[in-house]
């Protein structure tokens, strides 16, 4: 979001970060605000909470914009849960402390992911349609913080992939891969805002929650018979749907860019080993997995090309720095060329198969295409 969006953003975050100054100095800097929860602060920590909400009041009075996460919490789960009340607290708030304000949009904004583990992987942010805080204040008196919450946690579902039950999980997501199949994307473009991968999911989810239990039984057993089969063989779903989706082109590109992907490789390793050591060490849950690396790496690169800097500066050579962004380019090279080498081998493997083994997966997945006609 703040990439996409001109105006910048102030973020609510969990509290417990705040308490060694130099977090709290680094993460104030990047217009970051503390929110206590009672599983990180306990009851006695609820109270620094109305310093947060002043604070928030009083931003938003001067038309900045806020980020909440009004579900409180991280998990990685294709479903919303409850929201906090701390958004109507904050909203009411400010149009108690700012009688004069004449308008408050909460913006919902569902954040969807198809692998959120792994990099390189797409993410669909779908934005709904502002609600206007002063319409809820005033109608709905004591009951505003109420309603508000209420009308933001529909909102919200409908710009989400939702799985109503966590039984059905396994089932759509075996669905949403196969969906995913047929909807290849590529390098490029790195951004799209075409609505039609989110719109597919979504779709799915839904018709999933619709579903009576006996009719995903039997769906969920094709499924994993199906998947199972392609586990064992070492393949995946796509190669049924693009057989020969790599010709001469793909091999091309990917011995020219071998060597070069592993000089970037080599070239990134020590900031990359870095970020690495401290996700797996300091890191348990998976919904932090990618966040913690993503951020880790980020500033260790960032003292990585200071240091190369320096060297640039000491040789006086500015050769020097730009062969060290030219060689971070290379990383990335590295990132793509690595996936290119792993799809081209899942593609040899498919190939080998024989015409029987092929027909049989080509029949599993028939099956379940037409179990799931209406979708």
């Amino acid at each position: 979001m703040a990439v996409f969006l001109r105006q910048p953003l102030y973020y609510l975050v969990r509290g417990d970060f705040f308490t060694k100054t130099v977090y709290n100095f680094l993460l104030r800097s990047l217009k970051m605000i503390p929110i206590y929860r009672i599983v990180d602060a306990g009851y006695s920590g609820l109270k620094n909470n109305y310093a947060t909400f002043a604070a928030c009041s009083a931003g938003l009075s001067q038309n900045r914009t806020i980020m909440i996460f009004p579900e409180g919490n991280t998990k990685h789960e294709k479903r919303l849960r409850p929201l906090q009340k701390g958004l109507g607290r904050i909203v009411l708030g400010t149009f108690e402390n700012f009688p004069k304000m004449e308008e408050l949009y909460i913006v919902p904004v569902g954040v969807n992911y198809t692998y959120a583990e792994l990099h390189r992987r797409e993410v669909m942010i779908d934005i709904g349609e502002p609600i206007e805080g002063r319409q809820v204040f005033e109608e709905m008196q004591g009951r505003a913080g109420v309603e508000l919450t209420h009308r933001l946690e529909k909102a919200m579902a409908d710009h989400m992939v939702v799985i109503d039950h966590p039984e059905d999980e396994g089932l759509a997501e075996h669905l949403l891969v196969m969906d995913r199949s047929e909807r290849l994307t590529g390098v490029f473009p790195v951004k799209s805002a075409a609505p039609a991968p989110f719109r597919a999911e979504k779709k799915i989810a839904d018709w999933v929650n619709r579903q009576p239990e006996q009719a995903k039984e039997g769906l969920s057993e094709a499924c994993a018979v199906y998947f199972d089969a392609l586990k064992e063989r070492k393949i995946e779903d796509w190669n049924l749907v693009y057989p020969n989706r790599y010709g001469w082109t793909a091999w091309s590109l990917a011995i020219i860019g071998f060597l070069p992907g592993w000089v970037g490789r080599i070239f990134c390793y020590p900031p990359m080993a870095l970020a690495w050591h401290i996700r797996k060490s300091r890191v348990s849950r998976i919904e932090f997995f990618a966040p913690v690396l993503l951020a880790t790496s980020m500033g260790s690169f960032l003292i990585y090309f200071i240091l190369w800097g320096l060297i640039a500066w000491i040789a006086s050579s500015w050769q020097v720095f730009l062969g060290a962004l030219l060689l971070g380019f290379l990383g990335y090279v590295s990132l793509v060329n690595q996936e290119l080498w792993h799809n081209l081998k899942l593609q040899q493997r498919f190939r080998r198969l024989s015409a029987e083994a092929k027909a049989r997966l080509q029949e599993l997945r028939l099956q379940i295409k037409n179990r799931t006609h209406d979708l």
